[in-house]
């Protein structure tokens, strides 16, 4: 895997946020605003703020706590059903997902 290109570090919540998609909808943000007429309210903001903190604070150890379930599942599963494991293929999926764009 390559480097990351996101800022490294923990988030935290500030007094002024403003997080908008690639589509102009706010989704977090530190007073009521509407933007294409979706109104996005301050609560609301606030939370999908703490959300993403949280996701963002929690990713690369969650990637790495999948990635040594499946060596664990692996290494007690028997050869001819190592792919069949519905845990090791959502891990799989979950990492892949995880890590697109890293």
């Amino acid at each position: 895997m390559s480097e990351s290109k996101h800022t490294p570090g923990k988030l935290m919540m500030s007094s002024s946020f403003l997080l908008v998609t690639n589509e102009a909808v706010v989704v977090a943000n530190t007073q009521p605003i509407d933007v294409g007429g979706i109104t996005t309210t301050y609560d609301e903001g606030e939370a999908n703020a703490e959300r993403l903190i949280k996701c963002w604070n929690s990713h690369d150890a969650l990637v790495a706590a999948c990635k040594n379930m499946i060596k664990q599942v692996i290494k007690y599963t028997p050869q001819l059903d190592r792919e069949k494991r519905w845990e090791i293929i959502q891990a799989r999926k979950a990492i892949a997902e995880a890590e697109k764009g890293d």
